[in-house]
């Protein structure tokens, strides 16, 4: 929890906790893991067709932007190159990066996120290939 309302590094953690820090990695990816498994429902359920209905009548009351459903922007992510990937991981901005893409509503809350498209492909392609395209397509 310390690193999740700090953002501390891994180093400056293992130290003050006497860990190694493979084992503070460990620990934080399975504390992030079950956060998010119990909270995703309560903060970012499924989208359905009233919700998509209802950030429009929002998004034009607020904005005065008739039938958007949302604000959609990806943001590279950079990392380190992952063995044996190519160019897979090389974004435009000319380093290797993960893809972060979200759709916000009308109030800037996220209601949608994907994370993991590798950075050469395009935004057309994240969104392509994201699960929102998906269940858009389904309601």
């Amino acid at each position: 929890m310390k690193y999740l309302s700090t953002g501390i590094s891994f180093r400056n953690l293992s130290f003050s906790m006497r860990m190694g820090a493979c084992t503070i990695s460990k620990i934080v990816h399975e504390v992030c893991l079950v956060i998010w498994e119990e909270f995703v429902h309560d903060f970012m359920p499924v989208p359905t067709k009233q919700l998509w209905e209802k950030v429009a009548k929002d998004y034009y009351n607020r904005w005065g932007f008739p039938n958007c459903i949302g604000s959609l922007d990806g943001k590279h992510c950079q990392i380190k190159c992952p063995k044996n990937s190519g160019s897979s991981y090389f974004n435009y901005l000319k380093y290797f990066s993960l893809v972060l893409q979200g759709v916000a509503d009308a109030d800037k809350k996220f209601l949608t996120v994907e994370v993991g498209a590798r950075g050469k492909q395009s935004d057309g392609g994240t969104f392509a290939s994201s699960a929102l395209l998906h269940l858009m397509d389904s309601t």
